[in-house]
Order: C-alpha cells, then sequence, then structure tokens
C-alpha cells in the first residue's frame, strides 16, 4: 500500500482529523493531496468528487483519431465472427405491464447522512465496546510484531473481524469518535505499517476510507434501486439502476487507482458504476475518445481472452472490415497513449481457464498497461491486447486467507440473490416477493393468490438473533450468568455445514465438529479456508493436544461452557462450581505427559484457548480456577510453571492469578519443599515474582 495514498485519508488530531482534497493530474495519472483545514462542525465530512460534464465522442470513419494500419481492401467480407460471440438476434420486446420496486435491504434502518457530530447522543454501550475490541485488536497486533510472539495468530483473529466489521449497521459519528478508529492509533496504524499483511492493509484503508467520509450504510446494494415487473407476455424481467439522490457515487473517468484497493468487490456491475470503478452496466471496455480505456471486466461471453494472472490476453470487441469499434479504438489509444488500465475479474470467467476468477461478482486487481496487440480477423477487425500487470503492487487476492470475496461478503450476497434473480414466468414467477414492498393496486391483485406465508408481516415477527460480536458484552464481566455464547450459525445452516474430522493426542482419539462451529476460532478458521478448499475429507490433526482439554474447548465451542459448569447460587448471591466435581477434585486436574505430573486443568484451557483465539473462554477458565479449593502446592507450582511457558509475556490475566496466589498464601509456599526446588531452578516467573513481592510491600508501606 503506498505511503501516499494513505497519508491523504489520516487522522492528524485525536478528535478532527483533516480534510483533503483530491485532485487529478492528467499529465502523469497520480492523485496529488492538498490538505485543508475545514470546521470543527464538519469534521469527518469530505467533499464527494463533482463528475465531470459528458465530452461529445467522435465516433465516425472521419475522425482525426490514430487508427491501426488499414486492412486490405481487396480482402473478401467476412461474414463469421471466430473469435466473438455471434451477433444477437433483434428481438421485438413486450410493452410492459406492470413494475414496482424491490426491497432487497436486510438492515435494520438505511444509513443516516450527520451533518454535525453531536456529542449528547444517545448510543448503545455495547456498540462502543465491540468498535474499542478491534482497537485493542490493532495494539495487540503492533505489539505482536515488535515481540514476533504470535503475530499469525493476532492477524487472523483481526483479518476475521475486519471483514465482519464492512456489515456493522451501527456505525455513526459519536461512536467513530469515541472509538479513535479514525486516529493514528487505529486503522491508519494498519495501512500505513508494511509488517502488517497486504490484505489488512487494502481491508482497513477501504474500511477507513468509507467511514471517513461518512459512508455508514454496509448494504451491499447501497445507491442501487432494482426493479422487478411483468410484461404482456407475463414474462419477468427485472432492471437495476443508480439512485438519482445517492450523494457518494464516484466518477470513473480518470487513469489510475483512483481511492479504490487491491482485492475490492462488487456482487454487480452497476455496483462498480457507484464506487468508481468501471463506468458502463453493460460492457467490458470503459474509455473516452482521445484519453483511452480507463478499466476493462474480464468475463464470459466467447471472446478468445487468455488469464495468466499478471499477463492478460484481451479481445476488443467485433466491428466490421476497415472499421473499428469505438471499445477497440479506446484500447489502441490506451497503448499509444502509454496510458494504464483498471483491471477488474468476473465470476462469468467460469467457463474459461482462469484460476483468478473470484467465486461471484467483479473484483479489482489492479493496474495494467497495453504493451501489444494483434489482429486476429480482419473480416471482423478483431484485435487481441496484451496487458501487463504494473510491478509493485500487491499480489493479486484470489487465494489463501486473503481472498476476495470474503465470507462474510459471501453470505451477505447469498441473503440478496434470491430477490435479484426472478424465476418462473407469469405472475406465479413473484409469489417470493412481499406484498408489503408492491404498490397498491399491484398487490391488490397478487392477494387474490395464496401468499400467506410470504408476508412481510410474518417474516419480520420472529425474534432477531444475537450477532457474534455482541457475545463480548455478555460474558465480560461474569458477575452475571454465563449463557451460551452465540457461536450458532443461522438457522438450518448447522444441518448443512460440514462434519470435520479432528485426531486429538498420540493416541489419535477421534472428535467430530460441525465446520461453522469450529469457525468461530481463528485458528480452525484459518485451516478450515486453507485445507478444505478444494477436500473432500475434511480432517485436522493435533497430535499435541490433550483429548481431555480439546474435549472442554469443544464442549465450550457448543453449549457456552464445560464441565464442571459454572452456575448462580441465588441464596448465597455468589458464583460456585457444581457440587459433585467440588466434592471429587480429580475433575479439576488432568495428567500433563509433557510435564510429567497433574496440572490444574482450567490452566491448560485457558492456554489453549489462548492458540485458539478464544478470548470468553479464558475468561470463563480463569474465573473457574479462582473457586478450586484444596489443591496441593506442587500442582499450582507446575500449573505456573506450565502457564509461563504456554501463554504470551504480555499476558496479564492468568500469570498474575498465579502471582497473587502465591503473594497471598506465602505462608504456604515457604514451608513447602517444592517452592524451594523450584526457586533454585530460576525462570521468569520467580523473576515476576519478586517484582510482585517489592510492589506488595511497597503499597503496604504507602499504606
Amino acid at each position: 500500500m503506498a505511503a501516499g495514498s494513505a497519508s491523504r485519508f489520516r487522522a492528524r488530531s485525536k478528535s478532527v482529523p483533516d480534510m483533503v482534497k483530491l485532485e487529478l493530474n492528467d499529465d502523469d495519472d497520480t492523485l496529488e493531496n492538498t490538505p485543508t483545514r475545514v470546521s470543527k462542525h464538519q469534521h469527518l465530512l469530505y467533499p464527494g468528487l463533482k463528475s465531470a460534464g459528458k465530452r461529445k465522442r467522435d465516433d465516425s470513419p472521419n475522425s482525426k483519431t490514430d487508427r491501426p494500419p488499414a486492412v486490405d481492401a481487396s480482402s473478401t467480407k467476412s461474414t463469421s465472427r471466430p473469435y466473438a460471440p455471434p451477433n444477437r438476434p433483434k428481438v421485438q420486446r413486450a410493452p410492459i405491464a406492470r413494475k414496482f420496486v424491490v426491497n432487497t435491504r436486510m438492515t435494520s434502518r438505511p444509513a443516516e447522512a450527520y451533518i454535525e457530530y453531536n456529542p449528547l447522543k444517545m448510543y448503545k454501550r455495547s456498540d462502543l465496546a465491540t468498535l474499542v475490541y478491534t482497537f485493542d485488536l490493532v495494539k495487540q497486533c503492533v505489539q505482536a510484531i515488535k515481540t514476533g510472539h504470535d503475530r499469525e495468530l493476532k492477524f487472523s483473529v483481526l483479518r476475521r473481524r475486519l471483514h465482519q466489521m464492512e456489515f456493522y449497521d451501527f456505525i455513526e459519528d459519536i461512536l467513530m469518535v469515541k472509538s479513535k478508529l479514525l486516529e493514528d492509533q487505529g486503522f491508519p496504524a494498519i495501512f500505513d505499517d508494511p509488517n502488517f499483511p497486504f490484505d489488512l492493509r487494502a481491508d482497513a484503508l477501504l474500511l477507513f476510507r468509507r467511514w471517513a467520509t461518512r459512508q455508514w450504510d454496509p448494504h451491499l446494494l447501497r445507491g442501487i434501486v432494482t426493479k422487478m415487473g411483468t410484461n404482456s407476455k407475463e414474462k419477468v424481467f427485472s432492471t437495476k439502476s443508480l439512485d438519482k439522490n445517492y450523494s457518494f457515487k464516484v466518477p470513473a473517468s480518470y487513469h489510475g487507482e483512483g481511492d479504490l484497493v487491491n482485492g475490492q468487490w462488487w456482487p454487480l456491475q452497476i455496483c462498480t458504476i457507484r464506487d468508481g470503478a468501471h463506468g458502463l452496466a453493460e460492457g467490458g471496455i470503459y474509455g473516452q475518445v482521445a484519453q483511452g480505456a480507463y478499466s476493462i471486466i474480464l468475463s464470459g461471453g466467447g471472446y478468445a481472452d487468455i488469464d495468466e494472472g499478471d499477463t492478460i490476453q484481451y479481445c476488443g470487441t467485433s466491428g466490421e472490415e476497415d472499421k473499428l469499434t469505438a471499445f477497440t479504438e479506446r484500447m489502441l489509444e490506451s497503448f499509444r497513449l502509454k496510458k494504464s488500465v483498471r483491471v477488474l475479474r468476473s465470476a462469468g470467467l467460469a467457463g474459461k481457464h482462469s484460476n483468478y476468477r473470484p467465486v461471484k461478482g467483479i473484483r479489482y486487481d489492479g493496474i495494467y498497461h497495453v504493451t501489444g496487440y494483434e489482429l486476429l480477423d480482419k473480416g471482423t477487425s478483431m484485435y487481441r491486447f496484451t496487458l501487463d500487470r504494473c510491478p509493485g503492487q500487491d499480489p493479486i487476492r484470489y487465494q489463501g486467507e486473503e481472498v476476495r470475496p470474503t465470507e462474510e461478503e459471501l453470505r451477505a450476497y447469498n441473503k440478496i440473490e434470491g430477490y435479484l434473480k426472478p424465476s418462473g414466468v407469469g405472475s406465479s414467477g413473484l409469489s417470493s416477493l412481499s406484498i408489503a414492498w408492491l404498490p397498491d393496486d399491484l398487490g391488490d391483485t397478487l392477494k387474490q393468490k395464496p401468499f400467506d406465508k410470504h408476508r412481510a408481516g410474518k417474516a419480520t415477527s420472529s425474534k432477531q438473533k444475537r450477532s457474534f460480536r455482541d457475545h463480548a458484552a455478555i460474558v465480560k464481566k461474569l458477575d452475571v450468568k454465563p449463557k451460551k455464547p452465540d457461536h450458532s450459525p443461522p438457522v438450518g445452516s448447522t444441518l448443512t455445514s460440514p462434519i470435520v474430522t479432528i485426531c486429538v493426542g498420540p493416541e489419535q482419539r477421534l472428535f467430530a465438529a460441525h465446520e461453522d462451529i469450529l469457525s468461530h476460532s481463528p485458528f480452525f478458521a484459518a485451516i478450515c479456508r486453507g485445507q478444505f478448499l478444494e477436500s473432500s475429507s475434511k480432517r485436522i490433526n493435533l497430535p499435541e493436544e490433550l483429548p481431555e482439554i480439546f474435549s472442554s474447548v469443544l464442549e465450550y465451542l457448543y453449549k457456552g461452557d464445560y464441565y464442571p459448569r459454572l452456575f448462580h447460587n441465588k441464596r448465597r448471591n455468589i458464583w460456585e462450581l457444581e457440587e459433585d466435581s467440588v466434592k471429587n477434585n480429580t475433575e479439576s486436574t488432568v495428567y500433563s505427559h509433557s510435564a510429567g505430573q497433574l496440572l490444574l486443568k482450567d490452566s491448560m484451557v485457558y492456554c489453549t484457548a489462548e492458540r485458539y483465539g478464544l478470548d470468553e473462554l479464558k475468561r470463563l477458565a480463569l474465573r473457574k480456577q479462582g473457586l478450586q479449593s484444596g489443591i496441593q502446592c506442587s500442582i499450582i507450582l507446575a500449573s505456573a510453571r506450565y502457564a509461563y511457558a504456554n501463554t504470551p509475556n504480555s499476558d496479564s490475566k492468568l500469570r498474575a492469578h498465579y502471582l497473587a496466589l502465591i503473594i497471598r498464601s506465602r505462608s504456604t509456599f515457604k514451608r513447602s519443599g517444592t517452592m524451594q526446588m523450584e526457586m533454585e531452578q530460576g525462570g521468569t516467573m520467580f523473576f515476576d515474582l519478586f517484582v510482585a513481592i517489592c510492589n506488595h510491600m511497597a503499597n503496604m508501606y504507602v499504606t
């Protein structure tokens, strides 16, 4: 990610970021930034780019535009199109009988345009806690980069969080100011640091630009109006157009990357017009006379295109003998003027040999230069152009953890896909639409048919499931009854989720779990995405894990707790463990083959949760361990050494728990022979214990 690109949107102060004015330099195809100040009542508000007036195009044969060498006129005029799809016959369309707007929005409310920041505006604490948690994740990743400990795990957690944040529907000015995500230690700390993975830098920059310009609406089709209807022959049709009142539209008539980021994804081609990536709702080449092509889309359609990633063989459009089409001329102008071209790939490449296409939709894959061309067919003036990817760009995001579209994007697109592709002929093809979305006159007509089960009232009356991001607010303090975390996928998806087999321990004990459930752990989510992308046998090997500990982790993922369970004693108003487990202390310890002795089960669960990225499980295990009693000193000291060996140096919970326990029970530990032997061996734990004792004595002296 270029540093100049990031500096244009940097928030300089803690509350009021600078505004930048984007200016396009036609000479070198770069964006210059001229920082200016804005009033305190208009911070975070960036002016949109006004579309330039349309230029009159001259596509006549007498135009002075440079042309390729003329084709020999004596050659026989060909009527075949060997390198292009056949011409579509002109069909007389039936007149429209009725037409109505389709509501594809899944968010609870539309985006609001806030004119000024109101510090007294009400907001939910859980929403702010969700954003602050992301801010803390960024700081943890920065610390992991410095120490080199658990870098990939921290990056995986942050990557999943950024993908989820793209669809947060509660973002507003006051939350942005209080969470500080737009300040230097928030998103800019990611995309300004080259030590972060390139996909994290791109995703953070994309979110920063959207929220800095107050584009709160997370809907995939924001700014798009979808209309459906039937014609006089009772055939269903659909149309999509840009909303005239949408204020965030960006013009696409420019060379270079602009405000796009590598891997940016859209569900439909019309969405690329909204964000300034492409300028045509239909057509693969967009440009202007004497300026060349601005962007192209690789898609299906019968053209002789060849996609090799960094090198592309891209066909123009077929015309007539001695007469080029306007699209082919734009590509030739880009070759002569040496202008860069934006390249987007479509899922329509499925019919061709391309490993770089997205699964669905359209993805932006960087800047290319037209380096050559060849004439394929004289009769149709079909040219094929060679495009090479400009050096210095991030890799194409078509595989691995950085792949786009993300799981969240595909999930959001699947929700609205049914409304975008009507099926059936006649009025029965509209049976899946809600009557509440139809005009009054059309609704009265359709109500004569049995659509009761599709009414919006029944669809919206069901209780909305709590999102996974709200789980931190449920079990954060643990002074309320821990509920089952909302790790379960949407209704019905668990039944269709693939089953993953996990082989645990040296004895290869087998466990089975749903992939959707395991994916709530960043550790297993990364394995599932990387290993199972094209694999039919889903199997994970954990040879160094203990089956007893993994069983507790799996039980937590499904039930929100593990044995012995935590319950609230209403009579005494305290939290306790199950009575049967308290009577028998064998459940509180597990034999570790690596340590060669018994260790506290909750400490091992805590360390395992640290590896798997389950923060809420760490809090639960720490609370349960504080309720244990009657444990031998040797087991406590061995568990403390195990905790120091399996937690990062930045851990301030489990390590501090053992230090406080030893200081509080110092009269017992100073008589222990095991304590003396452990201190003679030394280590980081006993240095921390020395510092903790010094601090304890200093506090006593002050008191």
